[in-house]
């Protein structure tokens, strides 16, 4: 019976100290995106999405904030603020059918988006190049 508790206690130890090492590993090493305030400004060809947030890879120590700005899944501006500064802070001053600008207390921006129109090509990646003499 002493065995058996030694063996649960043994096993008990090892799980904490295993779940211990993880948790120290990934506030060493891990990746942080922690959302502090978020916007989304209506456009004419989807959503302008604007976040505050802390990104960081490792400890957040001090971290001032970094502010984004995405459309359609990419990111157009991102900028980390400055150690005790309050730039730059990037705010959207404006939304129209296809433009978007804004400031970052540093430089103004102004942004038009417009789609491309695609026309169906063959898809060159998959074709075979032959090989010349070099002669162009």
């Amino acid at each position: 019976m002493k065995t058996i508790i030694h063996i649960l206690c043994l096993l008990i130890l090892l799980f904490v100290a295993f779940k211990a090492g993880s948790e120290s590993y990934k506030r060493i090493n891990g990746y942080r995106f922690v959302v502090h305030a978020e916007k989304k400004y209506p456009f004419a060809l989807g959503e302008i999405k604007w976040q505050y947030v802390t990104e960081s890879i490792g400890p957040a120590f001090l971290d001032p904030g970094t502010t984004i700005i995405e459309f359609a899944g990419r990111r157009l501006y991102c900028a980390k603020r400055i150690f005790q500064e309050s730039v730059p802070f990037a705010r959207i001053t404006q939304v129209n059918e296809k433009q978007i600008l804004w400031n970052d207390g540093e430089y103004s921006y102004h942004l038009t988006i417009s789609p491309i129109e695609r026309k169906e090509e063959p898809n060159k990646a998959a074709q075979t190049i032959e090989a010349g003499n070099g002669d162009g």
